[in-house]
């Protein structure tokens, strides 16, 4: 077992967030933790590396094991490729140890002691993976798509999300016994996404997710944490296996709760029946009998009520009906300092819910900036006339910071308070919520915010970039809710694969300069991009020939295997033939060298 949560709570000012908080991650394990926003997750993490003190409770972390989280992004004065070697900054200590020996055993060949000592310390440094490290590091900047050019700029000269991804490999490359990853997705293109999902289903050490990319969650965890109001309750299961179980979960809940209210309120009926027999009757037995019955209700557990969910009910007003093509772009291309996107065309017509992917980069944004005519460009584009366009942007930013968020809502839609509060509860501001400033609401209450104005404006085409960014699985379920009962068009940048495939009827790619469409959901558009890929190697190729990239990643794996152990045998002899293990060394570089360019070449 690496890592035991028992009875942790933790408590800011009045309120609870954490309520005994209990589980535990066995050797190996994949573990996600859900929640909505606020719930305490990230709390959980800093009180596991012991950034943060919880009230009361333990956290037992495997003797010796290796602890690796993100926490924030630090600051480094260094290049990229600087940062991300600091990963090996044990191996490479040993390296320089070995080096050192090397030139004694150089100065010394006849030396006996020096040869065993050099001999040792080749096996010890093979053992920590010393021999491997440009094997690795090259797996992960091609997974996180961290290009070689990148690599020697200067990291405080990065973007924040370029940080994120920078510091996540990193990372990666230590690999910790226990890998703690909270929202490990954000910044990553989709891609990266997969590969990362790849990387961790196949990762030797236990991993413990905090993550919102449902999808994510269902192709690589074994057990759900869902930690809601304090409680902490165990699914073993993916993502999917999870909604199914919970549901189920509190279905018996309701009725467990609705057969205890019936048994409570039968027995406050005998309890007032035997009251008025004892009055009327003047009699000390039934008034005996009625406190009989009130003692065994005092010492009833009584349970509370289950937390309703949150449900969404709207009812759209009509749009007005705009024309077929509602968006028509026709030979776009676009240009920075080389080209962006060259002779691109495609129709969006009415009622379709379209989505725009492709790799970071690709020019997803500018592309919606072309149709709000923010920005030039060379072609056409095309709105239908009877267009009233919504935009939802990434960044969001308000005029005046102190306005409430029923304020700024009711300064663009003119109802009163009642009304206003009736739907901004709709998008799941609640209460006293409706009256924070705008100034210090969240990203995922910015976004709910302008959508919550959009779907009750007249608009009835909608541009949305990443709407799902920042918002916990709840406020996604209930978007998707939304937009599945939208009547108009829409045209949306994601990488939410779970909600692509909720609502897509077709998919937009951005690859090669050009857009390329796929009908259907994500998972279709998966299968028939790597269908795709296929066909083209095929026709690259002068004969017919399906290579099995399996069968040569198994055969290069097994030419590896043999490699080490020849090179572990040698190490073993009282007088190791250091020319021969060299040799062996660069032929095992060179069979890595093949293996990671078959894995290349199947993406």
């Amino acid at each position: 077992m690496d890592l035991s949560v028992k009875n942790i709570t933790k408590s800011f000012s009045i309120f609870d967030i954490l309520d005994g908080v209990s589980f535990h991650i066995n050797t190996g394990e994949k573990v996600g933790i859900v929640g909505p926003n606020g719930c305490g997750k990230t709390t959980l993490f800093k009180i596991i590396i012991g950034n943060e003190k919880q009230d009361s409770g333990e956290v037992f972390i495997r003797k010796g094991a290796q602890v690796g989280y993100l926490d924030q992004i630090p600051e480094y004065d260094n290049t990229v490729r600087e940062v991300l070697w600091q990963a090996f900054a044990s191996i490479l200590e040993e390296q320089k140890k070995l080096q050192k020996v090397e030139q004694q055993l150089i100065d010394n060949p006849e030396s006996e002691s020096i040869l065993k000592t050099y001999g040792l310390m080749q096996e010890q440094f093979e053992s920590i993976g010393g021999y491997e490290i440009d094997t690795e590091f090259n797996k992960i900047i091609k997974g996180l798509n961290i290009p070689e050019s990148f690599l020697d700029r200067d990291f405080r000269l990065l973007s924040g999300g370029e940080k994120s991804r920078v510091v996540l490999g990193k990372i990666l490359l230590e690999q910790p016994d226990l890998l703690l990853l909270d929202e490990p997705t954000n910044h990553l293109d989709l891609d990266s996404i997969a590969w990362l999902e790849g990387y961790i289903s196949k990762y030797k050490g236990s991993v413990l997710i905090i993550s919102h990319d449902r999808y994510l969650l269902d192709k690589t965890v074994t057990k759900i944490v869902n930690i809601e109001h304090g409680k902490a309750r165990v699914y073993k299961g993916n993502y999917s296996f999870y909604v199914q179980e919970k549901a189920a979960y509190m279905e018996q809940l309701w009725k467990n709760y609705k057969s205890q209210e019936r048994q409570i309120k039968r027995m406050e009926d005998q309890i007032e029946r035997f009251r008025i027999w004892g009055k009327m009757r003047d009699s000390d037995k039934m008034y005996r009998r009625a406190k009989e019955i009130e003692k065994r209700l005092d010492r009833f557990d009584k349970m509370d009520k289950p937390f309703e969910g949150r449900t969404l009910k709207f009812n759209f007003a009509d749009k007005g009906r705009t024309g077929n093509e509602v968006i028509k772009i026709e030979n776009y291309s676009k240009a920075f300092d080389e080209v962006l996107l060259n002779d691109v065309s495609f129709t969006v017509r009415y009622g379709d819910k379209a989505f725009l992917i492709g790799k970071n980069g690709t020019g997803k944004t500018t592309l919606f900036k072309s149709i709000l005519g923010t920005t030039d460009f060379d072609g056409e584009v095309k709105i239908t006339p009877r267009a009233k366009i919504g935009n939802l942007s990434q960044e969001i930013h308000y005029e005046n910071t102190k306005m409430s968020i029923i304020q700024e809502f009711r300064r663009v839609h003119n109802v009163g308070e009642g009304e206003a509060r009736g739907l901004l509860a709709k998008f799941l501001f609640y209460g006293d919520e409706v009256f924070k400033s705008v100034g210090d609401i969240s990203g995922g209450e910015k976004s709910r915010l302008e959508l919550c104005k959009m779907v009750n404006s007249d608009a009835n085409v909608l541009l949305l970039d990443e709407p799902t960014n920042h918002l916990d699985i709840d406020s996604k379920e209930m978007l998707e809710e939304t937009l599945l009962e939208y009547p108009g068009t829409m045209l949306i940048i994601s990488h939410d694969r779970y909600f692509i495939n909720k609502l897509s009827d077709y998919i937009l790619c951005l690859e090669n300069k050009n857009v390329n469409r796929y009908d259907g959901d994500y998972d279709q558009y998966f299968d028939r991009k790597k269908d795709k890929q296929v066909r083209v190697k095929k026709t690259r190729q002068k004969k017919v020939i399906t290579r099995n990239y399996e069968k040569e990643m198994e055969e290069l794996e097994k030419q590896i295997s043999n490699v080490e152990t020849l090179m572990a045998e040698e190490l073993k002899q009282n007088v190791p033939n250091y020319k021969k293990f060299d040799e062996w060394v660069l032929e095992k570089e060179h069979l890595e060298k093949l293996y990671l360019e078959v894995i290349e070449e199947m993406h």
